[in-house]
Protein backbone atom coordinates (compact mmCIF):
# COMPACT_ATOMS: atom_id res chain seq x y z
CA UNK A 1 0.00 0.00 0.00
CA UNK A 2 2.64 2.52 1.04
CA UNK A 3 5.37 2.54 -1.83
CA UNK A 4 7.13 5.64 -3.41
CA UNK A 5 5.76 8.01 -6.09
CA UNK A 6 2.69 6.16 -6.18
CA UNK A 7 0.73 4.26 -3.54
CA UNK A 8 -1.20 0.48 -3.84
CA UNK A 9 -4.54 2.39 -4.07
CA UNK A 10 -2.91 4.35 -7.25
CA UNK A 11 -1.77 1.33 -8.71
CA UNK A 12 -4.31 -0.72 -8.54
CA UNK A 13 -6.98 1.74 -10.04
CA UNK A 14 -4.29 2.11 -12.75
CA UNK A 15 -4.08 -1.81 -13.64
CA UNK A 16 -7.78 -2.35 -12.70
CA UNK A 17 -9.08 0.90 -15.54
CA UNK A 18 -5.88 -0.89 -18.63
CA UNK A 19 -8.10 -4.37 -17.94
CA UNK A 20 -7.21 -6.12 -15.40
CA UNK A 21 -8.73 -8.72 -14.04
CA UNK A 22 -6.65 -10.79 -11.99
CA UNK A 23 -6.14 -11.09 -8.47
CA UNK A 24 -4.42 -8.44 -6.71
CA UNK A 25 -3.22 -8.68 -3.19
CA UNK A 26 -3.06 -5.35 -0.40
CA UNK A 27 -0.25 -6.64 2.08
CA UNK A 28 0.15 -3.70 4.91
CA UNK A 29 0.82 -3.57 8.89
CA UNK A 30 -1.31 -0.17 8.89
CA UNK A 31 -4.35 -1.65 10.66
CA UNK A 32 -5.24 1.92 10.84
CA UNK A 33 -6.40 2.14 7.15
CA UNK A 34 -9.43 -0.07 7.26
CA UNK A 35 -10.76 -3.43 7.13
CA UNK A 36 -10.57 -6.22 4.19
CA UNK A 37 -13.74 -4.91 2.91
CA UNK A 38 -12.49 -1.81 2.06
CA UNK A 39 -9.57 -2.64 0.59
CA UNK A 40 -12.11 -4.64 -1.73
CA UNK A 41 -13.83 -1.72 -2.48
CA UNK A 42 -10.86 -0.24 -3.89
CA UNK A 43 -9.94 -2.66 -6.35
CA UNK A 44 -7.84 -5.44 -4.53
CA UNK A 45 -8.92 -8.90 -4.46
CA UNK A 46 -7.66 -10.01 -1.11
CA UNK A 47 -6.10 -7.75 1.94
CA UNK A 48 -2.94 -9.88 3.94
CA UNK A 49 -2.09 -8.45 7.12
CA UNK A 50 1.32 -8.05 8.18
CA UNK A 51 2.79 -9.60 10.23
CA UNK A 52 2.40 -12.53 7.48
CA UNK A 53 0.50 -15.57 8.88
CA UNK A 54 2.01 -17.80 6.24
CA UNK A 55 -0.98 -20.78 6.27
CA UNK A 56 -3.37 -17.73 5.75
CA UNK A 57 -1.40 -16.38 2.85
CA UNK A 58 -0.62 -20.28 1.31
CA UNK A 59 -4.69 -20.84 1.77
CA UNK A 60 -6.06 -17.75 0.34
CA UNK A 61 -2.88 -18.08 -2.40
CA UNK A 62 -4.39 -21.84 -2.89
CA UNK A 63 -8.13 -20.28 -3.28
CA UNK A 64 -7.71 -17.40 -5.69
CA UNK A 65 -6.11 -20.04 -7.83
CA UNK A 66 -8.41 -22.00 -8.11
CA UNK A 67 -6.52 -25.21 -5.89
CA UNK A 68 -8.92 -24.89 -2.94
CA UNK A 69 -10.19 -28.67 -3.70
CA UNK A 70 -8.50 -30.80 -0.90
CA UNK A 71 -5.74 -32.63 -2.96
CA UNK A 72 -6.03 -37.04 -2.61
CA UNK A 73 -2.74 -37.85 -0.42
CA UNK A 74 -0.33 -40.63 -1.79
CA UNK A 75 -0.24 -44.02 -0.54
CA UNK A 76 3.35 -44.17 0.66
CA UNK A 77 3.39 -47.78 0.33
CA UNK A 78 3.76 -48.89 -3.77
CA UNK A 79 1.13 -51.13 -5.20
CA UNK A 80 1.99 -54.67 -5.39
CA UNK A 81 2.15 -55.66 -9.39
CA UNK A 82 -0.93 -57.23 -10.27
CA UNK A 83 -0.54 -61.10 -11.20
CA UNK A 84 0.58 -62.34 -14.08
CA UNK A 85 -1.99 -65.17 -16.22
CA UNK A 86 0.48 -66.13 -17.99
CA UNK A 87 2.09 -68.60 -15.34
CA UNK A 88 5.35 -69.47 -14.28
CA UNK A 89 8.05 -68.54 -16.95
Amino acid sequence: IHMPEMDGYEATSRIRAGGYVHPILAVTADAALGGREDFLLQGFTEHIPKPIDRNFLVSRLRSLCGLDVAEPTADPTPAAPPPSDRGPS
